[in-house]
């Protein structure tokens, strides 16, 4: 996998997948750390790649103002104006974002209140409520 320019991210989430598939047939694996030669493997190729993660860059206040200029004046454009500024508001991901429905939100005086019933940081739902005021300028508020 490291020779054909996989991260060592992919390739432990790889490792995890065949260990777990071994264990569920339940044959002794050969992919787990604890083996030393597969540790001293995985050792070498985290030292030689790296195991930094490529963060993507935050979309910012003038980047979602452009995004907002392109989105025409229709009522599919007011939805998806809408869309795009509750995301940014809310500093939602697009997962989270394409699972609410009409029942996660909660119109309220200062703005609105999200459910966000699972995550990719919330894995067993336990559920987390956002708030999003409104804005000052009426082209951006969500």
């Amino acid at each position: 996998m490291a020779d054909e320019g996989l991260k060592p991210a992919k390739m432990s989430l790889r490792l995890a997948a065949i260990s777990k598939a071994h264990a569920a047939a339940g044959m002794e694996s050969r992919t787990s750390m604890r083996h030393a030669v597969v540790a001293e493997t995985w050792q070498g190729i985290r030292r030689t790649l790296g195991t930094a993660q490529v963060q993507k860059a935050a979309c910012t206040t003038d980047y979602m103002k452009q995004m907002l200029v392109q989105v025409p004046d229709t009522l599919a454009g007011a939805r998806d104006r809408a869309l795009l500024l509750v995301a940014f508001a809310a500093a939602l991901r697009r997962s989270e974002l394409v699972a609410l429905t009409v029942d996660d939100l909660q119109f309220v005086s200062e703005g609105l209140v999200i459910i966000i019933r699972q995550s990719k940081t919330d894995q067993e739902q336990h559920g987390q409520n956002v708030a999003v005021t409104l804005g000052k300028r009426r082209r951006l508020v969500p």
